[in-house]
């Protein structure tokens, strides 16, 4: 059994919210906790030693990033070597001899690079499972849709996109006796505050093929050991697969037949891992962990993303030609201009990590910790309903009784109050922070429980989009891991309940999904259509393409009366002001001109570059 103490810092940092924007390192209301994991959990080949370790503390960092991007930090002296088509991350303590070591490391390694999709030879290392396959539960069973109608604009998007898989050699023309045919979805990209299309993609609607798959149990290795590896190390770089999961062939005719799809009147199918499939990340985790099992003392990687960390330069050097001659060998291509070496600070699925620094933790209860005082007592009401659904928790914290340390605040539902602005003084503010801070305490915001089942709750308003990650401890006393909300563009407001619900979810989902990628949880929403989204085979437009985005997680949706959905509503009625979308969550496109040709990122991570 592992156990970790993690020190969790609260302070509002100042500045931009983004990657690579600079944070505030100030710390305040410091507590601690203990994370319970079970060695079963790290049965992959991947040694886990933490016990007995000095574990980091977590630094601040303003707001959490979408899909956990793996980049160096732009607040670094990096640059472009357009030579060898390389960023390097500008460490202070590498020398000029170093950087020209790196430079021959990158040069003898040229192999081991393809930076265009047409360069790919696919995976051929010695991995016992190094072909992607499809089981099904019931092979007898069949993934068939007949092809949907598309308008012109759509077709063009199509034709661009197949062209180049077929080109790439990623797809071929399926068979006529093939039984299988799914459609694809063209998806685009609005700004949500001036209503104008920017972009477009393409993606296959796999979720038929999906629902008859076996579920495969691999999972990716959990966040908080690799960051806690790459901190203590000072040498840090960042590799990027080129079109990861095109690399890794399939593995029959019979599971190449599953991905067929309708382009135009004939079908056609992936002679590589599509994006969107059930157990794709799973077969890429398992080629990965196999080729680097022999390196996990410099190297982690998570699924696509890979981190080669050091303690001194000269080491580092070799450290990362022999990953990535490993890789290189095993007929892994990496993308030179997207990885970059020799980096001091790097941006790991959503946490910043220096040396000896993990930055992140406020962003998970930003969206509770800045709730501003409520204007009326609807929203005095919400505020209260949020500490009341975790009262017992804040009630320690806060102090022996949380009707007392919450009286000032229900005072002013009275009938005699009629006007809360008027009404708020000092002793109002001080039960409100009071309230916030032990909401924000180590008691109870605590990191996910691996071991234990989790819950995501989520909720839009006419002012925002919120959730919460939680879970319950062995007394079914709930918990926070996350909370977070964003404000709403002027287009959203608009939006009918169920697609600000739909929205919601997507989002909340994206955002964080370096905590739910791989793992069955559970989703509570306050709007009951939403329960059948995944199994409906009749959706269309906008509600077909969120549904889609969703479909390589594992969860089950339970519905569950407005009222008591109290700890997800306060977020979305009170979000923190930035509407900046990072998780392509946006996609209410109801046709599509042929705008740029990428594919759907979130599944890609560009396959097409815009």
């Amino acid at each position: 059994m592992l156990w970790l103490s993690m020190a969790c810092m609260f302070q509002g940092a100042p500045g931009g919210g983004g990657l690579g924007r600079a944070h505030s390192q100030q710390q305040s209301h410091a507590v601690t906790w203990d994370v319970h994991r079970s060695s079963a959990q790290w049965d992959t080949g991947w040694e886990c030693s933490m016990a007995e370790q000095e574990v980091l503390p977590y630094t601040v960092i303003e707001e959490l990033q979408p899909g956990g991007k793996t980049s160096v930090t732009k607040d670094e002296a990096a640059w472009l070597d357009t030579e060898l088509n390389a960023t390097f991350g500008g460490h202070p303590d590498f020398t000029d001899e170093n950087w020209d070591q790196m430079r021959d490391v990158i040069r003898r390694c040229s192999y081991c690079f393809a930076n265009k999709p047409q360069d790919l030879k696919g995976y051929h290392g010695k991995a016992e499972h190094g072909t992607f396959s499809i089981p099904f539960e019931d092979e007898s069973k069949v993934a068939y849709e007949r092809p949907r109608k598309y308008s012109p604009g759509e077709t063009e998007i199509i034709n661009i996109h197949c062209r180049e898989l077929l080109e790439y050699g990623f797809i071929e023309p399926a068979s006529i006796h093939c039984k299988h045919a799914s459609n694809v979805v063209v998806a685009g990209k609005k700004d949500h505050e001036t209503g104008l299309w920017t972009s477009t993609r393409f993606c296959v609607d796999l979720r038929r093929c999906n629902r008859l798959s076996l579920k495969d149990k691999t999972v990716p290795h959990r966040p908080e050991e690799l960051y806690q590896k790459v901190a203590k190390a000072k040498f840090k770089t960042t590799l990027d697969a080129t079109k990861a999961f095109h690399q890794i062939p399939m593995t029959t005719d019979e599971d190449r037949d599953k991905t067929a799809f309708w382009w135009g009147n004939q079908l056609y199918r992936y002679t590589s891992m599509p994006f969107g499939a059930a157990g794709a990340t799973a077969a890429f985790v398992r080629i990965m962990d196999y080729e680097l099992r022999m390196l996990q003392h410099c190297t982690v990687c998570y699924v696509d993303d890979v981190v080669v960390y050091s303690d001194t330069a000269e080491q580092h050097i070799k450290d990362v030609e022999e990953v990535l001659r490993t890789l290189g060998d095993a007929g892994i291509r990496l993308h030179s201009g997207k990885s970059t070496f020799g980096a001091s600070t790097v941006d790991f699925l959503g946490y910043r990590i220096g040396h000896n620094t993990i930055g992140a933790q406020e962003a998970k209860s930003k969206a509770i910790q800045e709730l501003p005082k409520p204007d009326d007592k609807t929203g005095l009401r919400s505020i209260l309903g949020l500490m009341n659904y975790y009262k017992g928790l804040v009630g320690e914290i806060g102090g022996p009784n949380y009707s007392e340390l919450a009286r000032p605040l229900n005072d002013l539902l009275r009938k005699e109050v009629t006007d809360i602005k008027a009404a708020w003084g000092p002793e109002q503010e001080e039960s409100l922070q009071k309230l916030k801070d032990a909401l924000c305490s180590g008691r109870c915001l605590r990191p996910i429980d691996y071991d234990k089942p989790i819950i995501l709750y989520t909720d839009w308003s006419k002012y925002g989009i919120g959730a919460v990650l939680g879970q319950k401890d062995e007394d079914g006393v709930e918990h926070i891991c996350v909370a977070i909300s964003q404000s709403l563009g002027k287009t959203e407001r608009q939006y009918a309940s169920y697609q600000g619900e739909m929205l919601a979810v997507v989002w909340a989902v994206r955002t964080m999904r370096q905590y739910l990628h791989g793992v069955h949880f559970t989703l509570v929403t306050d709007h009951s259509p939403l329960t059948t989204l995944m199994e409906k085979t009749d959706l269309q437009g906008q509600h077909l393409r969120w549904a889609i985005s969703l479909q390589e997680f594992d969860f089950a949706v339970r519905y569950r009366p407005g009222p008591q959905n109290e700890n997800a509503d306060v977020p979305s009625r009170y979000p923190l002001p930035s509407t900046t979308d990072e998780t392509r969550a946006r996609l209410d496109r109801s046709h599509g001109e042929p705008i740029e040709a990428s594919y759907l990122e979130h599944y890609e991570r560009g396959f097409c570059d815009s």
